[in-house]
């Protein structure tokens, strides 16, 4: 929800204008996005996606359109390269995966987004990849992008007191995706670490 987004940002970079979708009229809304700001790139992650019957699912198959605004025309409009990442299946641009989420994930026929995009990154948990694309760029431009251990759980700690839960046991406490603070952390430094390799092995 917007609460949710503004209290990250409002701890991490509160100058950071922060666009919401409406529910009426989000197609003319995104297209005016892309219009306005001729992205080269748009990123979806843990974003839910419209799947082939026209309904938001969540991971467990049930309707959420009352929840969602709908951004698939993101997907769809201008001329930028899409990455979408995603863990359930039901993601926007998850439909690149479609016969392996069918096959291998609960509900996958029901709840897989329909829109591919044109890079798809899937995890255990979103926020893995997300802070895999912060390593990637880490090296690219050969400076250290990837958030603090403190300044992740401090993060977390702003998002579950503004009402968020964790989206699989539906409690407000700092966990994601029903593992702790420290199980997630320890990918961050893994990523941290292997990040500082490559960088050493290619400088």
């Amino acid at each position: 929800s917007q609460a949710l987004v503004a209290a990250g940002r409002d701890l991490l970079c509160p100058a950071v204008p922060v666009e919401c979708v409406p529910f009426a009229n989000s197609g003319e809304f995104c297209r005016g996005l892309l219009g306005r700001f001729d992205p080269t790139h748009v990123v979806a992650i843990e974003r839910p996606g419209k799947g082939r019957d026209g309904h938001f699912h969540n991971s467990r198959g049930e309707i959420i359109d009352g929840m969602i605004a709908d951004t698939d025309p993101l997907l769809r409009g201008g001329k930028a390269v899409s990455v979408a990442i995603g863990d359930g299946g039901n993601e926007l641009g998850m439909g690149a995966l479609r016969p392996y989420i069918e096959a291998g994930v609960p509900f996958g026929r029901l709840i897989c987004a329909d829109l591919p995009a044109d890079y798809t990154l899937v995890s255990g948990v979103s926020n893995w990849w997300g802070w895999g694309v912060a390593a990637l760029l880490s090296l690219r431009l050969g400076r250290d992008l990837l958030p603090a251990d403190d300044r992740e759980a401090r993060l977390l700690d702003a998002v579950v007191r503004a009402g968020g839960v964790d989206g699989v046991t539906r409690r407000r406490e700092c966990t994601v995706d029903s593992l702790t603070l420290e199980q997630n952390l320890e990918i961050l430094r893994g990523l941290r670490d292997a990040a500082a390799q490559s960088g050493e092995a290619t400088s």
